[in-house]
């Protein structure tokens, strides 16, 4: 009996492992995304950046601002499935690492529409056979490797609110040391939530 109960033990346990097994294979999301001046089409991942371009009146000493507007560039890591993004937040930040208050106080919010294909490669369809329309894990002969990288649509990652503090406290161009810190959102293939926060984005003024 006591034989039998130790087997039946082992069994079970071997089973339980395999399930587990099974489990960590289940394809997860995997996103690289940075972003990148709309005017570019790749990123310069050691230079990230929300670019704003004061222009002073010479006659007046009055300031205006042309905020450059950016695009999300992203790509999924091999293996992964493909993700939704759909929506995303920004807080900024000193140099110091302290928070900037928004006029709101919530965070910068705004909504987009990227889909960002899964990492994965098929072979080319033999004559006669189907088109694949997003290769997938399931896809004959797929094979893991980085997605196709894709770009949002443009959008301004700050506002007026948050430039005039930053300039104020900059006493000038390019000192204040700032950063946004970005949290993108959306929804894998498997129908989960998806969350990723960016690495930080320096905010910095150019003169034109």
């Amino acid at each position: 009996m006591k034989l039998k109960l130790s087997f039946t033990i082992i069994a079970i346990t071997l089973l339980l492992a395999s399930c587990g097994n099974q489990l960590n294979l289940v394809p997860r999301a995997d996103l690289s995304i940075t972003l990148i001046d709309s005017s570019k089409a790749v990123p310069d991942y050691n230079h990230s950046q929300i670019v704003v371009s004061p222009k002073i009146d010479e006659k007046t000493g009055s300031v205006s601002f042309l905020i450059h507007p950016v695009r999300f560039y992203a790509f999924t890591r091999p293996g992964s499935v493909a993700v939704n993004i759909e929506s995303y937040t920004i807080d900024y930040f000193y140099g110091d690492g302290t928070q900037i208050e928004t006029g709101t106080g919530a965070s910068m919010r705004g909504n987009t529409a990227v889909h960002v294909p899964a990492g994965w490669k098929c072979p080319k369809p033999a004559e006669g056979e189907p088109e694949i329309i997003e290769c997938t894990i399931t896809s004959k002969g797929a094979t893991a490797v980085n997605g196709e990288a894709v770009v949002s649509n443009s959008f301004y990652a700050i506002d007026l609110d948050i430039i005039l503090k930053l300039w104020n406290e900059a006493d000038g161009i390019n000192r204040s040391g700032a950063y946004a810190m970005i949290t993108v959102e959306g929804t894998d293939t498997n129908g989960n939530h998806y969350s990723k926060k960016m690495n930080p984005v320096t905010v910095i003024f150019v003169a034109e």
